[in-house]
């Protein structure tokens, strides 16, 4: 493709229908060159698909050298694609999530290629199962925290640091702070130190804020945090949703409450927990 300077390794074009461009990666490939990469295909009218060959198709975890392929689409969700030439199957990894200390949940469907178009492929719509929280997730979280388990997660250590300067430390968080239900996989650290910084921004505010100026809060908090993921289109509105869901949680949680024009903090879910 000239005008690209680029050459896919298969390109489908069908009708008037936009072109797709197929990549298949099995090499090393910075997150740089891939966003420079599908950036070029988009930019010009193409669609592309990544999909990752054996040195990718390890145990999936939060920091996986596979996460920078995630790609989103409704039907799927965050989502992943692995090829394996052995068998000339795809393997669609759907509806990816996060839950802090447990691996990556997501819903997997198995292709033949040399029976499924590409065409049928696209327009797949899996099933999507809600995933349940392990019943044992929380006390085992409290006791890795209790035990500093967690010192080797990325994060952490300048968690405990940021707590220490505020007076507290992180078992001392407050529970709402825990992350309870699985994430979408878009943090560079466990969900924990992004509610913690939430407690953190909520502590020196004066007790009253405008539905702006709450998501201003929250998004301070979340940028610096944020995973470099080069294959998302949808990444604006994946972030509006983990605001959303954040203000949810907080409501909930009665952190905050909606009083007639205005968010009211409640100071009372904003103290460090005894020992």
């Amino acid at each position: 493709m000239p005008e690209i300077h680029q050459r896919p390794d298969i390109l489908v074009r069908r009708g008037t229908a936009q072109p797709l461009a197929l990549e298949f990666q099995c090499s090393p490939l910075s997150v740089e060159r891939l966003a420079a990469r599908t950036q070029g295909y988009r930019q010009h009218g193409y669609q592309v698909l990544w999909l990752l060959g054996r040195p990718y198709q390890r145990q999936l975890h939060l920091n996986s050298k596979a996460l920078k392929f995630l790609q989103y689409q409704q039907r799927w969700g965050l989502f992943l694609l692995f090829l394996d030439t052995q068998s000339t199957s795809v393997r669609l990894l759907h509806h990816v999530l996060t839950l802090d200390t447990e691996p990556l949940t997501y819903q997997t469907i198995r292709l033949d290629t040399r029976s499924q178009s590409v065409l049928r492929f696209r327009q797949l719509a899996p099933k999507i199962n809600t995933p349940t929280l392990p019943d044992t997730h929380l006390r085992h979280y409290y006791q890795q925290l209790m035990l500093a388990r967690l010192r080797h997660q990325r994060g952490f250590d300048a968690l405990q640091v940021a707590c220490y300067q505020r007076g507290g430390t992180i078992v001392q968080l407050p529970t709402w702070t825990m992350p309870t239900v699985p994430q979408l996989p878009l943090l560079s650290v466990p969900y924990l130190v992004w509610h913690a910084h939430v407690f953190f921004a909520l502590r020196q505010q004066s007790g009253r804020l405008t539905g702006p100026q709450l998501e201003a809060l929250i998004w301070a908090q979340l940028r610096p945090l944020l995973a470099r993921r080069a294959c998302l289109q949808a990444r604006g509105t994946l972030i509006q949703q983990l605001i959303t869901t954040m203000i949810t949680m907080l409501s909930e949680q009665q952190v905050i409450n909606w009083q007639k024009t205005e968010w009211h903090v409640n100071s009372g879910q904003l103290r460090w927990r005894k020992h």
